[in-house]
């Protein structure tokens, strides 16, 4: 099933990742233009280092990412809400 997943999230974001190398003041940096695997990596630390600038610049982009990982980073902070599960999971 996640395999499935992931290649619908390919195929709905490859005229993003084709499109890379003419974003110059992207906050997708260049390293990602390489191949499909380093594209998805830099956006999915995006996704949780810099959400808001991802669902602002490439919306379709996050609402996929946000679709695949089935989580919001632009409500809350999801290492807090690790920390939260952490603190109940110890009571």
């Amino acid at each position: 099933v996640l395999a499935e997943i992931y290649l619908q999230f390919r195929a709905d974001t490859t005229l993003v990742f084709m499109n890379l190398e003419s974003e110059e003041n992207s906050i997708i940096r260049e390293y990602a233009s390489l191949n499909f695997e380093e594209f998805f990596a830099v956006c999915i630390e995006n996704f949780f280092e810099r959400p808001l600038e991802l669902k602002a610049e490439f919306p379709q982009l996050f609402d996929e990412i946000k679709e695949l990982l089935n989580q919001d980073t632009t409500k809350s902070n999801p290492l807090e809400q690790s920390r939260h599960v952490n603190l109940i999971l110890k009571y």
